[in-house]
């Protein structure tokens, strides 16, 4: 018979940053692609009906609204990309969150069970999966995305029950806010 280890190692997974940030890089460059031919198309447009143009205010309004939208379009895709870019810089190698007898340590910062004021997992920032939160009665919240190591909500939630003796849970209340 095997015994148990007497700790859960989630271990940073880098894949789905990875994936965000390639997925992010593409919208981005078709939002680059998008403000090219908006400006293409806008320029064959003024071109085409310079009378129009020069009598009224009208066709500025549209061919503006088109050019803003696109440059706004591109704006948020850039925004998204940079926001991925420096949130897989957070993902760092080995092991990211421990649970044990002995307590919690998350980003090599280990608290024991009497130290841990609550643990959560909820709702991560705008564009972001949800984040597992560990309070302490003394010193800042730590918080990893869940998206970032490789364990599930219900597996944190059972070593945290187990290894602290009922004495500790995890609050999964807003995990789907």
């Amino acid at each position: 018979m095997q015994q148990a280890p007497d700790y859960l190692i989630a271990e940073y997974t880098p894949v789905v940053a990875d994936e965000t940030v390639a997925v992010r890089k593409r919208r981005m460059i078709s939002g680059i692609v998008s403000l090219v031919l908006s400006l293409v198309i806008s320029a064959v447009f003024v071109v085409w009906r310079w009378d129009a143009f020069r009598t009224s205010w009208e066709p500025w309004v549209f061919v503006g609204l088109a050019t803003v939208l696109s440059a706004v379009r591109l704006v948020v895709w850039l925004v998204g990309w940079r926001r991925a870019v420096a949130d897989r810089a957070k993902v760092g190698v080995g092991p990211a969150l421990v649970i044990g007898r002995f307590g919690v340590e998350l980003h090599g910062v280990r608290l024991s069970w009497p130290e841990v004021a609550q643990l959560a997992i909820g709702p991560g920032g705008l564009g972001r999966g949800p984040d597992i939160t560990v309070r302490s009665h003394s010193g800042p919240p730590l918080t990893i995305g869940l998206e970032h190591v490789d364990v599930k909500p219900a597996t944190v939630e059972a070593a945290t029950r187990i290894y602290s003796d009922g004495r500790a849970s995890v609050d999964l209340s807003r995990l789907d806010d």
